[in-house]
């Protein structure tokens, strides 16, 4: 069962803010199983469950439970990326919100946020599937103060709206609710059905400061990409593959060569592979096995080429491996199915 991710940007600002209020971020990164090597590619992802022990040992070492708030607060100041700067070239707080919402997901998926009105209120949900809200509420916390921090510094409030949201928690506070009002400077309640914003519907048509239609256009492809890529290559070994076949026959294909080009360390790959209940021999198998049977129905690329294609040095190696694959020599198998 999948238990969400985050893009390693995303996971990068909780780790610096820790690191400016004087934590140690080796002692961060070993406690919750992520390799620095892990984070070179800011695209990348971090299982959700390393994610969440990142925040209890944060939370634990710094003895800050307001550490959440401290890290959402500075989020998209410390590491930007497409998603951000689109959002702030929206043209009003509503549309950068339903900006925010729709690609949510490309930051982190471990909480997830909807949104709907009333006559006259908005309400932003945020909840966690996977996870109970108590062992969540560090992301949960992260996540709404992110959006209210991003609020404040996108538009200016000539009406005052902004006194009129309300933060909800559905969990007991950790300590009295006028020191989370005093460091996030809204109303503040516990104990309530649902974690939630509750903030006036005539905030949303507020004017961004930054508001650009050219940057925000010119945006868009960029994070639709970014979107498609994540919806069809969000596993680890979706990338390896990719990487494995464009190497068939031209270079090296093992993981010490592979596992830089995945941003990560041969340990880190083999431990993320691990997750996905697979290992790179059975990926690079597994790659081998469909490109042979691809190529082998061309007839007119003879056996030793094939063999050459997929980086066997011996045809005999190559008779082999295909035999475990279909039971069959190569010729026997191109005679009875390749197209006639």
């Amino acid at each position: 069962m999948t238990t969400g991710t985050a893009a390693n940007y995303h996971v990068l600002s909780i780790i610096e803010t820790c690191s400016r209020m004087g934590l140690d971020r080796k002692q961060l990164l070993n406690a919750a199983a992520i390799d620095d090597d892990n984070l070179r590619n800011p695209y990348d992802r971090q299982n959700g469950e390393n994610v969440l022990k990142l925040w209890r040992e944060a939370e634990q070492v710094s003895g800050n439970p307001m550490l959440p708030f401290h890290v959402g607060s500075q989020g998209s100041s410390l590491h930007r990326s497409a998603v951000t700067t689109m959002i702030e070239a929206s043209s009003t707080l509503g549309e950068a919100l339903e900006f925010g919402l729709q690609y949510q997901h490309l930051t982190q998926d471990i909480v997830h946020s909807r949104l709907h009105y009333d006559a006259h209120y908005g309400y932003q949900e945020v909840d966690c599937q996977h996870f109970a809200s108590q062992l969540a509420r560090p992301q949960i916390e992260r996540q709404l103060s992110f959006v209210l921090a991003e609020a404040k510094n996108l538009s200016p409030d000539p009406l005052n709206l902004f006194q009129d949201i309300e933060v909800h928690f559905a969990y007991p506070p950790k300590q009295t609710p006028q020191t989370y009002e005093k460091l996030i400077g809204f109303p503040v309640r516990f104990g309530c059905d649902k974690n939630q914003l509750v903030f006036p519907k005539k905030l949303l048509s507020l004017e961004n400061f930054s508001g650009s239609a050219e940057v925000q256009s010119s945006l868009m492809n960029v994070v639709r990409h970014q979107d498609l890529q994540l919806t069809q290559s969000d596993r680890i070994e979706a990338k390896l593959r990719l990487h494995i076949e464009e190497a068939l026959g031209k270079d090296i294909v093992e993981i010490e060569q592979l596992a830089p080009k995945l941003g990560m360390s041969v340990r880190t790959l083999q431990r993320r592979l691990q997750e996905e209940h697979t290992s790179f021999s059975e990926v690079y198998d597994e790659v081998r096995r469909e490109q042979a049977l691809r190529l082998i129905n061309e007839t007119t690329i003879n056996i030793s080429e094939i063999a050459y294609r997929l980086g066997f040095n011996h045809i005999t190696s190559f008779y082999t491996a295909f035999h475990r694959w279909t039971g069959m020599a190569p010729k026997a198998f191109q005679q009875r199915y390749a197209p006639k």
